[in-house]
């Protein structure tokens, strides 16, 4: 998918910015790091302020490698590269990131999008429905590509060729999950288990749980492990009236009513 840089302007909602080489107008790759610029004509590099490293630091490395559209954050005064550049301010680079990722999701209304989250397993149950639903024509998150950051780009590999997309969404802490359900916005939700696993960044394991199964908000069917009773408990108290699929060492339950073998 190729989008104007006007395009994505209007995507992101930002009011300044600067457009000043047409020749490098069209988009159809991201940049988050400065080491992995593959097509620089075609790339949006965002700057991306993190705990250790600071993605404006390295707009001279990545204009030096060819590229020539940027997003970077409003209050980046070294602009000595910007002359030949389009260039989109933005109060935070992540959540522009993110916005557009939004927009990208939202243009492919008919895709079947599957969300999966857990403690653990979520990319090995995704690359086995992958390899299940060799009758669709899959797109799926790359390796564990499952962040803040993640996830943007995975979305972003969305294309007119996919009829299912099958994405993860991981987090470390309370308030993660609603940035990335409302990209993903899968129509399935799976969840894999509960457990100790990034659990210094929440309260209880409720809340981490609940932090979770927010990504199922908009889901039509929710697929989950019926012998935790925590989260049989949960998913009953938060969406009881959803469509509910759960296994277990009794076997597969629709909506809590057993399934026989072959039905």
């Amino acid at each position: 998918m190729v989008y104007s840089i006007q395009h994505i302007i209007s995507a992101i909602g930002s009011e300044k910015y600067n457009v000043k080489n047409p020749e490098f107008s069209e988009i159809s790759w991201l940049c988050l790091d400065s080491r992995h610029v593959f097509s620089p004509k075609e790339t949006l590099y965002f700057a991306l302020k993190g705990d250790q490293h600071d993605g404006h630091d390295f707009i001279s490395e990545v204009y030096h490698k060819g590229v020539r559209n940027f997003v970077v954050e409003t209050d980046y005064e070294n602009k000595e590269y910007f002359k030949d550049c389009n260039v989109i301010f933005v109060k935070n680079s992540l959540t522009a990131l993110q916005k557009l990722a939004a927009f990208h999701r939202k243009s492919f209304k008919n895709l079947l999008c599957i969300g999966i989250t857990g403690s653990n397993g979520k990319t090995t149950v995704k690359e086995w429905l992958g390899m299940m639903l060799t009758q669709n024509r899959v797109v799926r998150s790359p390796k564990s590509y499952n962040s803040q950051t993640g996830v943007p780009l995975s979305l972003w590999l969305i294309g007119e060729s996919y009829d299912t997309g099958i994405f993860e969404a991981g987090i470390s802490k309370n308030g993660e999950m609603d940035s990335l359900a409302n990209m993903i916005q899968p129509e399935i939700g799976i969840l894999t288990n509960i457990g100790e696993a990034h659990a210094s960044g929440f309260q209880s394991m409720i809340q981490k749980l609940e932090e979770k199964m927010k990504l199922f908000r908009g889901c039509k069917a929710i697929i989950f492990p019926a012998d935790d009773g925590l989260i049989s408990e949960r998913m009953e108290k938060i969406y009881p009236d959803k469509k509910k699929i759960s296994w277990g060492r009794e076997g597969i339950f629709l909506s809590g009513q057993q399934l026989k073998k072959g039905k």
